[in-house]
């Protein structure tokens, strides 16, 4: 399974939560630059992923692990752009906290404001929000 930020090039350090049933957390880890993740040890059963990263929409999905330790069918996941207050939808105060910091380099601005990772929240950031709005996703 490869995890990516929607239109940014690094994908470090997206946070990966395995679920159990209940939906307490089994274990937690981050994403290496190229999406990458492995959870080691993780007995035969079905379990929930649960994706999030700064100024992204989280998302979860369920997965099987076969009696090998494999994930099965788990595919390729985009974290969606512009969740910058992290109320888990990308809406008008997204569009204004990216307006608000328009043109100010990251810091002082907030990381999540810039939503492409080139340093400065431009207008690439704004258009990522306008792509986006209206979408909701899971809350962490």
């Amino acid at each position: 399974m490869v995890l990516s930020y929607q239109n940014r090039p690094d994908n470090a350090g997206i946070s990966v939560k395995l679920l159990g049933g209940d939906g307490a957390t089994l274990s937690e880890l981050r994403t290496s630059a190229d999406g990458s993740f492995r959870f080691t040890d993780v007995p035969v059963g079905t379990y929930t992923l649960a994706f999030s990263g700064l100024g992204h929409l989280g998302v979860s999905q369920p997965v099987t692990v076969d009696a090998d330790g494999s994930i099965i069918d788990a595919g390729t996941t985009t974290l969606r752009a512009g969740d910058t207050n992290g109320n888990g939808a990308i809406d008008l105060e997204d569009a204004a906290l990216i307006g608000a910091n328009f043109g100010i380099p990251v810091p002082p601005a907030p990381s999540e404001t810039d939503l492409n990772g080139d340093g400065v929240v431009n207008i690439s950031d704004l258009v990522l929000v306008g792509r986006n709005f209206g979408l909701s996703g899971a809350l962490e």
